[in-house]
């Protein structure tokens, strides 16, 4: 029963390590700015406590995922800032980097859009030359990450750990294999002598010089 215990937590224990490896995605993150030329500037666009701010983001990336539906790969799409002129937007595309897609590749979707739109992106005139976008490569941490030889390091601590209650049970209840022999009598019996010299037990009976008889002489 004890080493079926703790053989079941070393599996336990190995199956949680291997979950948990390689759980680190890397992610494309290309930023985006463009223009809106029919909306007019309010410093409200700056507080994104602002009920009105936040619902020009919301507007803006529904209309923007309409543009990009075919993107292959991609994660998110967020609005992250308003600026001056007319209204500049920033906004964040995040990519599995398995898609392979290009900031130039963006860009080219997003014009094609606007092309087949007259400008327009939902109610919003964009400005066709004022498009940009960018990469940088970020990383999502979806759990525990531990490399290989840590996992084999970690593994074989908790067996040697878990073996070691094994091996003292085993000793402990390890049969003597060296008994002192005893008689029917008791290991007192007076007929048991040992012998020092030879390290074994005799029971040979001592012979009385007392009651040796005596021999008849002629």
């Amino acid at each position: 029963p004890v080493s079926t215990t703790y053989t079941t937590n070393i599996s336990t224990i190995a199956t949680y390590l291997s979950t948990t490896t390689n759980t680190l995605r890397r992610l494309m993150t290309i930023h985006g700015v463009f223009h809106i030329t029919n909306y007019p500037w309010s410093s409200f666009l700056t507080d994104w406590n602002n009920t009105n701010t936040l619902a020009l983001a919301r507007d803006i990336e529904h209309q923007l995922v309409s543009v990009y539906a075919n993107l292959l790969g991609l994660e998110s799409l967020r609005v992250v800032q308003f600026s001056m002129g007319s209204v500049e937007v920033t906004y964040d595309l995040q990519l599995d980097e398995g898609s392979h897609e290009t900031p130039y590749n963006v860009t080219l979707i997003m014009k094609a859009y606007l092309k087949m739109n007259q400008f327009k992106l939902g109610n919003y005139t964009i400005d066709y030359d004022r498009i940009k976008h960018w990469e940088m490569v970020t990383e999502k941490d979806d759990g525990v990450v531990l490399e290989d030889w840590a996992i084999a390091v970690i593994v074989c601590g908790i067996c040697l750990l878990l073996l070691v209650p094994i091996v003292i049970c085993i000793l402990c209840n390890r049969p003597s294999c060296r008994k002192k022999p005893t008689s029917s009598h008791g290991s007192e019996d007076p007929q048991y002598f040992r012998s020092w010299t030879s390290g074994s037990y005799d029971n040979r009976l001592p012979i009385s010089h007392a009651n040796k008889p005596e021999v008849e002489m002629h």
